[in-house]
């Protein structure tokens, strides 16, 4: 997958959250346990095969083109727990970076701090709180 930056460049439609955007949010955001990203083969499992890594590769391919049906969208948010707004809204992931960017507060992040890195700052927060109480 390219790099893109967290949000988008500009506020024109062409440019705006579309689902490749929004998939490849979720992919550098949302973490494994051991911080580390999600494969297509476990974001297929999460939807219990109903999408298939393929699928989820012709999608990326697709690049800003791509437009999956509804059903697609609504498995994916489930794979990923989050709302199905989030493929539909630009305010669910306005909600969704805001929800991340309040970290930076909780977990003493510089502002600047990418939101992949502040999703890695809150899986290693998540750990360290779960070895304090195991303790």
């Amino acid at each position: 997958m390219t790099q893109l930056s967290d949000t988008p460049t500009s506020q024109s439609p062409a440019v705006r959250w579309t689902f490749y955007r929004r998939l490849g949010l979720l992919l550098r955001t949302r973490l494994d346990d051991e911080g580390t990203t999600l494969s297509l083969h476990e974001v297929a499992a999460r939807t219990h095969g109903r999408v298939s890594v393929e699928e989820l590769a012709a999608l990326l391919e697709q690049g800003p083109l791509a437009q999956p049906d509804p059903v697609t969208c609504v498995l994916l948010a489930q794979a990923f727990d989050v709302d199905p707004d989030f493929f539909v809204t630009d305010e669910a992931v306005a909600e969704y970076i805001a929800a991340i960017r309040a970290l930076t507060d909780a977990l003493g992040a510089a502002p600047t701090t990418s939101l992949q890195a502040l999703a890695l700052a809150a899986v290693q927060q998540d750990v360290r709180a779960e070895l304090a109480t195991a303790r």
